[in-house]
């Protein structure tokens, strides 16, 4: 594999049905022997895997369209791919419109899904003409009238799943009784409101939360109907599971929310449908490989290295909570303890461990309690399911950076592969028609 550095450009290798694992093992095969800084870390990114998540969205909910949560992970290569398949991108900030509209995408693809937007960013977005977006407020509808009166808006209303990771309500939509008055407010401004957007919370795990939200904007359409405005568009946010592992599957969360919109707002009353996937299509697509950079031993009252078996194993690796992990700060088990890309022997034993980040901060600890087989230094690990809310919250405390990332899919891809990157204006990307197996 070439360096996927964005100055030399993305390289897509195409494998038939080989293991993220072994696929790891040639990329650090490929860069020990061209000398390089082989113990580097670095994802890997399945751009199969998130082909696969777009055609399971559209056997499942075919007329809902998908506007992918930029925020969640921003990679130009998966941006590019989301572009040519012909979906929307759901964005927050000036930077995020200009990295969308650099890979390709067309200003009405984009909803400028950030209630409380900066001013600039806002004159951003005319000048480009992204005229969809979302507000929740008073202030909110006074700023859009004095810098983008011609915006069309979409009201988002507060409706929480009390047991979502992520709780947004706190800070994002209003309350049901305020919408009345901001519609009115709208109208008499000037400006055209056109729909209701919610977001449950991210990790959602009731589906049927989505049915009552759904049922609760139809009722609120009819508010925005009798102030005068044609409500055209539901917005129903994100909050779809990303893991194959998750205990309620994406099928659940999709016959729920087909079963709601067939009964309030059916194909043929006129009304479109967008939602803002992010971790469903990119949480089980990236994996990342770290390399252990350092080990001890540590007892109950010393730090003697001795051999002993009761000894907590400390791992320190090459990548931490400020370059892939920084979402541990507010959700503990958000991602899940690593596996030696080695081959485990049979009944091998795993001990109490305990694995940090490289820099110099004592509370960049990854995992301090979890069960691994004993490692050393010099191995490789790999965490898995890592392409949510990584990449894209990393900073290069100490200078240890964001890992780079190498790009596959399994070789059945490799048309639509070509077709989606050909020509491509951001990045030279260089897609290896050239099979490798494992055989």
């Amino acid at each position: 594999m070439d360096d996927p550095s964005p100055h030399s450009g993305v390289k897509i290798s195409m494998y038939e049905k080989e293991s993220i694992s072994m696929i790891a093992k040639w990329s650090i095969e490929a860069n020990s022997s061209a000398e390089r800084d082989y113990d580097d870390p670095f994802y890997i990114c399945d751009l199969g895997d998130v082909i696969a998540k777009d055609r399971k969205w559209q056997e499942l909910l075919p007329t809902v369209e998908t506007f992918y949560a930029v925020k969640c992970n921003p990679d130009l290569a998966i941006l590019r791919l989301l572009v040519g398949l012909g979906r929307g991108f759901d964005c927050s900030s000036k930077r995020e419109i200009q990295m969308v509209l650099d890979a390709g995408a067309s200003p009405d693809r984009i909803i400028y899904a950030n209630t409380c937007k900066q001013e600039s960013h806002l004159r951003y977005a005319k000048e480009k003409g992204v005229s969809l977006m979302t507000f929740d407020s008073a202030d909110e509808l006074q700023k859009i009238d004095r810098v983008y009166p011609e915006a069309t808006l979409v009201l988002r209303m507060r409706y929480d799943d009390p047991n979502a990771v992520y709780k947004l309500g706190s800070k994002f939509g209003c309350s049901q009784d305020s919408i009345p008055r901001l519609m009115e407010l709208a109208k008499t401004l000037g400006l055209n409101v056109v729909g209701i957007s919610f977001h449950i919370g991210a990790g959602a795990r009731d589906p049927n939360m989505f049915a009552g939200a759904i049922s609760c904007a139809k009722t609120l359409f009819g508010v925005g109907k009798a102030v005068g405005y044609d409500m055209t568009l539901l917005d129903i946010g994100g909050g779809f599971p990303g893991k194959t592992s998750f205990r309620i599957g994406f099928q659940q969360f999709a016959e729920a929310i087909s079963e709601s919109l067939e009964e309030h707002f059916p194909a043929d009353c006129g009304v479109r449908v967008i939602a803002e996937p992010g971790t469903f299509y990119v949480q089980s697509a990236v994996h990342l490989v770290a390399n252990v950079i350092a080990t001890r031993k540590v007892g109950a009252s010393s730090d003697i290295l001795q051999e002993n078996s009761k000894l907590k194993k400390h791992y320190f690796v090459n990548t931490g909570l400020y370059n892939s992990f920084n979402a541990l700060y507010t959700v503990p088990d958000y991602f899940a303890p690593p596996c030696p890309l080695r081959e485990l022997e049979e009944d091998e034993p795993f001990y109490p461990s305990c694995i940090w980040g490289p820099t110099c901060d004592a509370t960049d600890c990854i995992f301090p309690d979890c069960r691994l087989p004993e490692l050393r230094a010099g191995d490789f690990v790999i965490f898995r399911d890592m392409g949510a809310y990584a990449s894209s919250a990393s900073c290069d405390f100490n200078g240890f950076g964001t890992p780079t990332s190498r790009y596959t899919a399994t070789r059945k891809y490799l048309p639509l592969l070509r077709e989606v990157f050909q020509g491509c204006a951001t990045e030279n990307v260089d897609i290896d028609p050239q099979t490798k197996t494992s055989e």
